[in-house]
């Protein structure tokens, strides 16, 4: 008879499961705090004005980078790291790198000086841009179900339109003193926003999200008049502002929602058919015939509701246009756009591979500038021309390609979501950026930090992937 003690350690292999459970746990606790963390950095960002002063931008980086420091600690923590849609974000990246070879010495140069014209202005673009491109990292990690894409998409909504009722109520209760010269600072600010361009330019993101999402089926029922409502105090905000360029981008985003309402019905691989947007009113717009006239109904009715809200003042800027067009503009000594893009342009042939670096257009200008020097432009008033100006065409390259990633896949969530706000999301948010594009063509509003974390928080919700088992109705 054995009488002997037995001693097995098989619940060690359970002890460690249940360890890594545990970190699991931990480490998604920690990934909701910081998802909600950054949604509250993105809406903070939009009251210094936006936050376009030193310490405020200082501000953002740092709670940028104390974001994506946290991150990687959870990574550490959980001993992996992951990243979602690294592909994505290669092309950003690779800006990034394009910098950082243009503040090195040039190894062939006798002067051993760098690419950049000003290579102190490039490294702070360097430090701007990479807290932008951590903000967007994170978004796409943290935002992986259908919950938070609302909750992401919520913040936005928020912010245009807290933003715009503040820009009402300023310009309603705003009275110039005689001789003050208070009327010069309100023509040029407006809302929160020392330029009323910029203003715009978050008007019309959020007002083509919203848009986009009422046309593309994602709002309920019950809370429809809600969103027409958020469409209004945009609208009129965006027609008070005066800027020509937010007008011209609005009528261009109704454009592209009146040509997607025009596509027929599409199946799927899996043969369900996806209605078209404006699905309610698919019955009344049956023919092609019906489906013009209501299209250039509403073009009409916008562009006489746009000079009937904007008033004199709105009229008095579009007449002023021809005179800024020219080549010379004695107010503000050879100030005029085309002559900002003309010296742009001279820019490029002289620096037509790497650009004069990140930050450094306004440091190398006056050399292209036909002026006096008196004043002298510190952006090219045209975001196509500055990256190319300030990175030559391989930053122009990497920009053209970016937009044509993100275009396809927005498109591609529009069309195959199964999940119908998903779906709206996805349509608002390339809509949104199609209003970016225009408005870039004459003016530079994606600079303010706002407008670009709001770029940066559309790209994430017409692109993020959501798994199929996460996409449910909340």
């Amino acid at each position: 008879m054995n009488s002997g003690i037995h001693i097995r350690f098989e619940p060690r292999q359970d002890l460690t499961h249940t360890r890594k459970e545990l970190r699991a746990r931990n480490v998604q606790l920690v990934e909701q705090l910081n998802f909600f963390i950054l949604l509250g950095l993105i809406a903070l960002t939009s009251i210094p004005h936006g936050t376009v002063e030193a310490w405020w931008i200082g501000a953002f980086e740092c709670g940028a980078f104390a974001l994506g420091g946290a991150w990687g600690a959870a990574g550490l923590y959980r001993q992996t790291w992951r990243l979602t849609d690294g592909i994505l974000l290669a092309l950003p990246a690779a800006l990034l790198v394009l910098a950082f070879v243009q503040i090195l010495p040039l190894v062939g140069s006798a002067a051993r000086v760098p690419l950049s014209a000003d290579p102190y202005q490039t490294r702070l673009w360097i430090l701007h841009f990479g807290a932008l491109l951590i903000v967007g990292a994170l978004l796409l990690q943290y935002t992986n179900n259908l919950s938070r894409l609302r909750s992401l998409v919520f913040v936005i909504i928020s912010i245009g339109v807290i933003s715009a009722l503040f820009a009402i109520a300023r310009q309603l209760m705003f009275v110039p003193s005689p001789g003050s010269g208070s009327s010069l600072t309100a023509e040029a600010s407006f809302g929160q926003f020392i330029n009323r361009n910029h203003f715009a330019l978050l008007m019309e993101m959020t007002l083509g999200l919203v848009a986009g999402i009422v046309i593309g089926g994602g709002a309920r029922h019950g809370h429809l008049p809600f969103y027409l409502a958020i469409i209004a105090v945009l609208w009129i905000a965006l027609v008070w502002s005066n800027s020509r360029g937010g007008i011209m981008s609005m009528i261009g985003q109704s454009l592209l929602l009146a040509l997607i309402w025009n596509l027929r019905f599409k199946r799927t691989k899996a043969g369900r058919r996806i209605p078209k947007p404006f699905s309610r009113l698919r019955h009344l717009a049956a023919s092609r015939g019906v489906r013009a006239i209501l299209t250039l109904g509403l073009v009409i009715f916008m562009c006489l509701g746009v000079v009937w809200v904007g008033g004199d003042s709105l009229r008095q800027r579009i007449e002023t246009l021809p005179r800024e067009l020219k080549t010379t503009n004695p107010t503000h000594e050879n100030s005029s756009r085309v002559a900002i893009w003309k010296a742009t342009l001279r820019m490029i042939k002289d620096h037509p591979v790497a650009g004069v670096g990140f930050g450094g257009f306004s440091t190398a200008l006056p050399r292209y500038h036909e002026g006096s020097g008196l004043w002298i432009p510190e952006e090219a008033h045209n975001d196509y021309l500055e990256i190319t100006a300030s990175g030559g065409i391989f930053a122009l390259l990497l920009a053209v390609s970016f937009a044509a990633i993100v275009t396809r896949r927005a498109w591609f969530s529009f069309t195959n979501s199964p999940d119908g706000f998903r779906r709206a999301a996805a349509l608002g948010a390339l809509v949104g950026l199609f209003g970016l594009m225009i408005h870039s063509l004459v003016d530079f509003g994606a600079h303010v930090t706002i407008n670009a974390l709001i770029i940066v928080s559309l790209i994430v919700v017409a692109t993020v992937r959501i798994p199929a088992a996460k996409i449910v109705n909340c």
